[in-house]
């Protein structure tokens, strides 16, 4: 436990997403051993190598996806928990990804049209489908516990550039219209 310790301690910090089988967390490591690690059973073990974050637990705890960073632009890709059956999912670009709550979809942020939008698509990488149409920002996406809605963060950009305060919106997944939760109201999309 020790040794695990004080190689936690090291690091940068990390960036954690658990539980996963059997209570095992992932976690981004920076510097010379960046990339995605597993901790479980009082053992570190090194799942990715690269500029690799956010790593998410599928539902059944089976799965890993995350983004990786390839020069400026970042892809969402899946591994099993064990690192192994590496696939990318994404190839026009990907950040933020999150599980549905039953596993069978991720959602996830892309920059591709120009602004930050949120898109969706089967955990095979099948069926993208963009669910938001504006100049927003649109970032930060999660799915409601029972999988009906996705809530996501929206900023705007100001006369010189600037982002403005952003708002918190929800979206259901059929018909995929968004409803302002929280913010401003000229932030809301009609």
């Amino acid at each position: 436990m020790a040794l695990i310790t004080a190689c936690l301690l090291v690091s940068t910090p990390a960036d954690a997403a658990f539980p996963g089988q059997n209570g095992a967390l992932v976690l981004v490591r920076e510097g010379n051993v960046s990339g995605i690690w597993r901790l479980d059973d009082l053992s570190l073990t090194r799942l990715t190598e690269g500029d690799d974050y956010r790593p998410r637990w599928s539902p059944d705890g089976y799965r890993i996806v995350f983004q990786r960073f390839e020069g400026h632009t970042s892809n969402i890709f899946l591994m099993n928990a064990d690192g192994s059956n590496l696939q990318q999912l994404t190839r026009r670009g990907g950040f933020q990804p999150a599980w549905s709550p039953d596993g069978s979809m991720i959602v996830f942020g892309s920059k591709r049209d120009g602004d930050n939008d949120i898109f969706a698509m089967a955990a095979d990488g099948s069926d993208e489908t963009k669910i938001t149409h504006d100049t927003f920002d649109d970032i930060t996406p999660a799915w409601s516990p029972d999988g009906s809605r996705i809530a996501f963060s929206r900023r705007r950009h100001g006369n010189a550039g600037w982002f403005q305060r952003g708002s918190l919106h929800s979206q259901r997944c059929s018909g995929w219209r968004s409803r302002l939760v929280a913010g401003r109201h000229e932030d809301r999309v009609q």
